[in-house]
C-alpha cells in the first residue's frame, strides 16, 4: 500500500528468490514508484489485481520462463492481491501470501473509523469538491518519523514498526509514498479483495479531465538470477526452464507497473 519494488517486494524477497535460483520479476504498481499512471498515490483493488496478470503477460513471451510454472508473492497489501489474482488466472501455479492484509476489511473498520457509510459520503462530497477545483485531500498512512509516532502516542506495534521502517533511513525510498488520495478511496470499500469477483480494469472513461486516471497494461523487465537454475524431474528429454515467480508488493500503472 504505497510502498516501492526497492522496500521490500524487490530487495528482500526478489533478491532472496533469485539467489535460489528463481526467474524473478518485482514490480511497482500502477500509479505508484516508477511505474506511469496519474493522479499518483492511487490504491486500487482491481487494479492492483490486473496488475499481476499483465506482468504474467510479459513472463510467458521470455524463452527461458516456463509458463506452466509461474507463481505468485505478495507481501501486506499484496498478499490479498496475490490470492486473489490466483482465484481467476489460471496460469498462476503457486501463491504466497506474506501478512496479507484484507484492505476492503481495513476500510470497514479503522480506516473508516467502524462507519463504512459515512466514509463513503465523505469521500463523494471529496470527490465532487476536486472535480469543481478544489485541492486534493492527500492521507498519510504513517506519522512522519518515530518521534512524532511517539508523541502521538502511537501503540499500535505495527503501526509503529511500519513507521520505523518506511519513515526512517533502513526502508525509505523515493518512490515509497506512505499515502493515499482520498477521493479515489471508494473503491478499496466495494469488498474485500481477497474475495472480490472483479479481478479486470474498468473500461476507460471517455474524459478529458486531469484528474481521470491515465492506465496501460504495465510493462516488466525480467533478471535472471545468477545462481544455477533449478531443475524439474521430467521423463522428457528436453530441457525446461528454472520456476518463475513474480512479486505483487511493491509496491506502479502508466497506470502500469514498472520492474526490476
Amino acid at each position: 500500500m504505497g510502498s516501492c519494488k526497492e522496500q521490500t517486494s524487490g530487495n528482500v524477497y526478489g533478491e532472496a528468490l533469485a539467489k535460489a535460483g528463481y526467474v524473478v520479476i518485482a514490480y511497482d504498481a500502477g500509479f505508484q514508484g516508477a511505474s506511469g499512471g496519474n493522479p499518483r498515490s492511487i490504491e486500487d483493488p482491481s487494479f492492483r489485481v490486473s496488475d499481476v496478470s499483465h506482468v504474467i503477460d510479459h513472463l510467458v513471451t521470455l524463452p527461458y520462463v516456463d509458463a506452466d510454472r509461474i507463481g505468485v508473492v505478495g507481501v501486506c497489501g499484496g498478499g490479498a492481491y496475490a490470492i486473489n489474482a490466483t482465484m481467476t488466472d489460471r496460469r498462476i501455479k503457486a501463491v504466497g501470501s506474506v501478512t496479507g492484509v484484507n484492505f476492503g476489511r481495513l476500510m470497514h473498520e479503522a480506516f473508516s473509523g467502524y462507519d463504512p457509510l459515512a466514509a463513503l459520503d465523505a469521500i463523494a462530497e471529496q470527490r465532487t469538491a476536486e472535480a469543481r477545483g478544489a485541492e486534493p485531500r492527500i492521507d498519510q498512512y504513517l506519522p512522519a518519523d518515530p518521534a512524532a509516532a511517539e508523541e502521538q502516542g502511537v501503540k499500535e506495534i505495527d503501526l509503529a514498526e511500519a513507521t520505523d521502517y518506511y519513515r526512517t533511513d533502513r526502508g525509505r525510498q523515493p518512490g515509497g509514498r506512505t499515502e493515499a488520495i482520498f477521493a479515489r478511496q471508494a473503491p478499496r470499500s466495494a469488498g474485500t479483495p481477497s474475495t472480490a469477483r472483479r479481478s479486470s480494469p474498468p473500461a476507460p472513461c471517455a474524459s478529458s479531465s486531469a484528474t481521470s486516471p491515465e492506465r496501460s497494461a504495465p510493462t516488466a523487465t525480467a533478471w535472471r538470477s545468477t545462481a544455477a537454475p533449478r531443475r524439474r524431474t521430467s521423463n522428457s528429454s528436453s530441457p525446461r526452464a528454472s520456476p518463475t515467480t513474480t512479486s505483487t508488493t511493491s509496491p506502479s500503472r502508466s497506470g502500469s507497473p514498472s520492474t526490476t
